[in-house]
């Protein structure tokens, strides 16, 4: 099968989105390098690209068309399969989730379209520390619960990948950002998945394995408050719904308000299984 052409390194970016989303990117959106970082060696697609643009920063674009479908949990169960076009839509739901929840877990992300090809594109976090690095040329794993992070933050981002309902929540999709030290939560295609309890939608869940049954942190039961109270919907909750239900459907909203609801009930991580 023929490799996937490469993006254009003169192309520009199409349905431009407000600067600020991108925080790094620049006003003119030019693109000067494109990079192919991630290929599925069974179709030869670009999975994802490094995009530098021409002030010298970094985004990750992923074309939708070149998404797998995934089913969870581990099915191919119709009603548990996340489409490939759909995942850009689900990784600028994450960021709207997060940065509505004043969290700042996820990097600046939106759906962009370069030379036709309609996907994510997302915020690169330069130097970010992540679960593999190389000893003497050779990839080697590393144990991110060493990393100086608080027990409290792990217990938040725990939190946040349940209420998201990410699919898949393990190491390798969370990075440390060098220069402020808080983690990122990377990668988040497969959120906004069907279930409540974790067991219906979480093929890889390493943060619940680990901190499961662990009670909420202040901060987080009070961010969550913040859209959604014993009444229902608060204003900013309400907001976030329009928001999410231009890109989504919605049963996976109503789920995704529902986890809410559930972990403010119980207050605590829910338990994998």
């Amino acid at each position: 099968m023929d490799a996937e052409p490469v993006i254009s390194t003169t192309t520009t970016i199409e349905d431009k989105k407000p600067a600020d989303i991108i925080a790094t990117s620049p006003q003119t959106n030019t693109i000067v390098e494109t990079k192919p970082i991630k290929i599925d060696h069974n179709t030869r697609k670009i999975r994802s690209y490094l995009i530098t643009y021409d002030n010298a920063s970094h985004a990750i674009f992923k074309p939708s068309a070149n998404q797998p479908d995934i089913g969870y949990p581990r099915s191919w169960d119709p009603d548990h399969i996340i489409t490939g076009e759909s995942q850009a839509k689900r990784e600028e739901s994450a960021f709207l989730i997060s940065e509505s929840l004043e969290l700042d877990f996820v990097p600046p992300t939106t759906t962009q379209t370069i030379d036709s090809q309609t996907g994510s594109i997302q915020q690169w976090i330069p130097n970010a520390e992540t679960s593999e690095t190389e000893i003497d040329g050779i990839p080697t794993a590393v144990n991110i619960f060493e990393w100086p992070v608080t027990q409290n933050d792990w217990i938040d981002a725990t939190a946040f990948l349940y209420i998201i309902g990410q699919v898949d929540g393990h190491q390798s999709n969370i990075i440390r950002d060098p220069k402020t030290g808080k983690i990122k939560l990377v990668d988040n295609g497969l959120s906004m998945a069907r279930g409540i309890n974790p067991k219906e939608f979480c093929n890889n869940g390493d943060l619940i394995f680990k901190f499961q049954n662990q009670p909420l942190t202040e901060n987080f039961l009070n961010k969550l408050k913040s859209i959604l109270s014993n009444e229902g919907l608060t204003p900013k909750g309400e907001q976030l719904k329009t928001k999410l239900l231009t890109l989504n459907q919605l049963e996976e909203v109503d789920d995704f308000f529902s986890r809410i609801r559930h972990i403010l009930n119980t207050q605590a991580i829910p338990p994998r299984f």
